[in-house]
């Protein structure tokens, strides 16, 4: 099975240890933190590197998610993880970045996209969640993932603080393995900690028309202050529609400034 364990420095590893078959028919519930999506590249130009998967799959019944945007603490769409926590359907492990680089950039309304362009950007910063299917496929609606909003891909995240309510769990045998199993492991790892989360990316058919953007590092309350929540944007056009008409009302401008 894979264990999840914290390091003294607050790092998270994958660690896979073999569990006998009669520990595991008395164990009432184990808890997988791994992913199952993988990645493909969005050109030949932008290949993915070998740290990350190449094929999509379903999703493990539990599985990390990288969030970098609205549904951070403290941002306007927080309600829903805190929502989903309080039913058990997820829980903080803690903030983290990407491994790769990648260009975060905001659209339209301030809605904030990360762009599969690998290697260029920034080291994206987050917040990792655990969480179980049902609130997967929550988040794959919100994203409009089967509308091509956005697309679910896997990525390596790095640099990995705990949440103290998560790390306390891991120490108390509260994340399907016992203390004893957890605190064994802490003294094992290799640092810096690495683990595979899924992340929402713009979708594939207009990432090219939001490169442009400025590139952040982080979506911040500096550009939540100007966010437009869904229920208070023009009616008269789709989500798409919207990002078109954002996509070309940029080109406008800097074909402006160009002749400047």
């Amino acid at each position: 099975m894979s264990i999840l364990v914290p390091s003294s420095t607050c790092h998270l590893t994958t660690v896979r240890c073999s569990v006998p078959s009669v520990a595991v028919s008395n164990r009432r519930k184990e808890t997988h933190v791994t992913t199952a999506a993988s990645k493909v590249a969005v050109a030949d130009s932008h290949k993915e590197s070998s740290t990350d998967a190449a094929q999509t799959v379903d999703a493990s019944p539990s599985t990390l998610a990288f969030v970098y945007g609205t549904l951070k603490r403290g941002f306007g769409n927080h309600w829903l993880m805190e929502e989903q926590m309080s039913k058990k359907h997820a829980r903080l492990v803690g903030t983290a970045q990407t491994k790769l680089k990648y260009p975060l950039v905001c659209g339209p309304f301030q809605v904030p996209f990360l762009l599969r362009y690998p290697g260029e950007g920034e080291h994206v910063q987050g917040e990792l969640y655990q969480v179980d299917s049902h609130c997967l496929q929550l988040l794959d609606e919100l994203e409009g993932v089967t509308k091509r909003h956005y697309e679910r891909r896997q990525i390596t995240v790095t640099r990995i603080e705990l949440d103290p309510s998560f790390r306390f769990s891991l120490q108390n045998g509260l994340n399907g393995f016992s203390a004893s199993q957890g605190y064994a492991l802490m003294d094992s790892l290799v640092q810096p900690g690495e683990l595979k989360a899924e992340a929402y990316f713009a979708d594939s058919h207009y990432t090219s028309g939001m490169y442009r953007a400025p590139h952040l590092k982080a979506y911040t309350e500096k550009e939540a202050a100007t966010y437009t929540r869904r229920i208070h944007r023009p009616q008269n056009r789709t989500f798409l529609e919207h990002v078109y008409y954002w996509i070309e009302e940029q080109k406008k401008e800097e074909a402006v400034c160009t002749k400047q």
